[in-house]
């Protein structure tokens, strides 16, 4: 899938902050399961379905309808807060707005986090080089 990890990364924040691959939680239509607290309902049709407690197969999941979100509502707020609740995102509830707001500073998080990382790491490849920053390899 080409969704991009910081994506994947916010949404398993806002998801299970405990980062347990166990995680099963009731919800208002079947149950949650894993990392990505995958829907056993709204994404039962889901071939890995059963495996959504193994952290590749609930990212690939988390995935998938992240990408189907996104075509389904473009780049908005809303095809991240499907991800939570398609109809509440839909109709534009203020619970789904809650849920985008907290996704959206898990992402800023995470953003935060993959940029400073990359600076070290260009930063020790420049050292090791003698290449500048500038002159490193663009993502």
């Amino acid at each position: 899938s080409g969704v991009d990890p910081r994506l994947l990364t916010a949404y398993l924040l806002t998801e299970n902050r405990g980062l347990d691959i166990y995680a099963v939680r009731p919800a208002v239509r079947g149950r949650d399961h894993g990392l990505f607290q995958v829907n056993s309902h709204y994404q039962r049709h889901r071939t890995h379905l059963v495996n959504a407690h193994h952290p590749y197969y609930g990212a690939l999941i988390a995935a998938q309808l992240l990408e189907e979100n996104l075509k389904a509502h473009g780049w908005s707020w809303k095809a991240f807060a499907a991800y939570w609740s398609p109809g509440q995102a839909t109709r534009g509830t203020s619970a789904a707005q809650r849920y985008y707001s907290r996704f959206k500073r898990h992402y800023e998080e995470v953003d935060g986090h993959f940029a400073r990382i990359r600076s070290r790491f260009l930063a020790a490849m420049s050292a090791k080089t003698g290449q500048t920053a500038s002159q490193a390899p663009k993502e």
